[in-house]
């Protein structure tokens, strides 16, 4: 069976006219597209994350033995890095409306879909942090801490909404174990419903809200703390807020409760491009983001925390390495304090024109490229310099009989033979454990393990633990 498609017969002018129109509606749908699109892509300006940044998990244990200080910086560090979960970079839209002196409003803007987590996508750690760290963040990503309001608006607006998992009070509740117990026990809660809620869906109910408010600067619940961080939220599945707005913690106050989510300071208010800021402190307009009335028309004088300036800190070194010639060696350095930081490497203590990144590149190494290399950061507060990072140029090659980096499972390669006196196994083996994650201090200062010498740069290696078992450690024993 033939089919023969016979045009439909239409005089010139009408063909003239419906191209015409297909025209006009194809260029409609490309603007409407256009207008379109960037409303569904807001993200967070970050970097891509790393392949050898740190998971949730080993973030913990990083973090874990570090002072409070050194524990915000090096949070700081991991999200300058862009050290984050990929959900996590797509923000989420907000609508609501108001009304204001009988003119109707409306105002959209964007927050992230949850609190924010450091790490994998699946290994993530969301992270407690003291509303000073938390306003150096949102500085950095051009973004603002929600009021109250903002926070019962996002809450009502989250498909996914967790019911609160109070862990009892104790001193060591503004400890990193008990942040890790927490972030355990919200993961388990938010995986059972990854079917229904993929992550990356505004979630809501599983932290309190680090938020701004006229009472970081007024309406002081202790007489002594006049410089509070202050907390609200955690809601219930009936809506009702376990924290009330309270302010009775100082700003460096941070426990496992305590949750960041930040807003982009761009919002639009009836379709025009506006701001958070701008809004929260205009008494015309701040009602349709706060809801405190301390002041007329509930403004937020001052809509953010203050935040001292800091001066560089070095949170991740530059490591020594040993390469072959004609290799790339590259020395990488993280560092927090107030931006812009600059940074000038040198080597054998002479600065390298044009060297002035957080990483140094070094292409076609020579033997001639074998030295010291430090770099120093500064800013507007001061400066500091880096440890000395070696590179060592190998100038003779041997033949490699085996070889192995352990940079992954690699135990189809060995065996283990081992006996203990109660003939259970006593011993655990991790054949790519990560020991850059792990901390040393020395004369004061705290690192991260660097990379063994002659490793090419890696952290990873065999971690074994013996006599799990066995009281008596000679009555055991291991060999690989």
């Amino acid at each position: 069976m033939f089919f023969t498609l016979i045009p439909f017969p239409l005089p010139f002018s009408a063909w003239s006219f419906l191209r015409r129109v297909v025209m006009r509606i194809c260029i409609f749908l490309i603007f409407a597209l256009l207008a379109y699109v960037p409303t569904q892509a807001q993200t967070l300006n970050l970097p891509h994350r790393a392949a050898n940044a740190p998971s949730g998990s080993e973030f913990v244990n990083l973090i874990t033995p570090l002072s409070r200080t050194d524990r915000e910086n090096t949070i700081f560090s991991q999200f300058a890095a862009g050290n984050v979960p990929g959900w996590m970079r797509s923000l989420k839209l907000i609508t609501t409306n108001g009304t204001i002196n009988g003119t109707n409003f409306t105002v959209s803007y964007y927050v992230t879909p949850d609190y924010l987590a450091v790490g994998a996508d699946l290994d993530y750690f969301l992270t407690p942090m003291t509303p000073l760290l938390a306003q150096r963040l949102a500085n950095l990503l051009n973004c603002s801490l929600p009021t109250r309001k903002m926070v019962n608006d996002i809450w009502a607006q989250a498909p996914c909404k967790l019911s609160p998992a109070p862990i009892p009070p104790s001193p060591a509740m503004t400890t990193v174990p008990v942040f890790d117990q927490h972030n355990s026990m919200v993961r388990t809660q938010r995986f059972a419903v990854t079917n229904s809620f993929p992550l990356g869906t505004l979630t809501g109910g599983d932290k309190k809200d680090v938020v701004i408010s006229v009472r970081i600067y007024t309406n002081f619940a202790n007489a002594n703390i006049t410089k509070p961080v202050v907390i609200y939220g955690w809601h219930q599945s009936n809506g009702q807020p376990i924290q009330p707005v309270y302010n009775g913690h100082e700003e460096t106050y941070a426990d496992y409760s305590h949750g960041i989510r930040l807003v982009q300071m761009g919002i639009t208010l009836n379709g025009q491009s506006n701001t958070v800021t701008n809004v929260l402190t205009n008494p015309n307009l701040a009602a349709l983001l706060s809801d405190e009335t301390t002041f007329a028309g509930n403004i937020l004088p001052i809509p953010r925390y203050t935040v001292p300036q800091t001066g560089p800190a070095i949170t991740t070194q530059p490591h020594s390495q040993t390469v072959n010639p004609g290799a790339t060696a590259t020395f990488t350095v993280a560092a927090s304090g107030t931006p812009p930081l600059a940074y000038q490497w040198q080597v054998n203590g002479s600065p390298i024109s044009g060297s002035t990144g957080a990483s140094l590149a070094l292409t076609n190494v020579q033997p001639v490229h074998a030295g010291s290399y430090t770099v120093t950061v500064s800013n507007s507060d001061g400066s500091t310099g880096s440890i000395p990072a070696i590179l060592r140029v190998n100038t003779s090659s041997h033949p490699v009989l085996f070889s192995d980096n352990f940079d992954t499972n690699s135990s189809a390669n060995w065996n283990v033979f081992w006996g203990s006196a109660n003939a259970l196994p006593d011993y655990t083996v991790d054949w790519a454990f990560n020991y850059g994650t792990n901390t040393y201090t020395f004369n004061g200062a705290t690192n991260l393990i660097p990379p063994a010498p002659h490793s090419g740069g890696t952290t990873r290696g065999v971690k074994l633990t013996v006599n799990n078992n066995d009281t008596n450690a000679a009555t055991s024993g291991v060999n690989p």
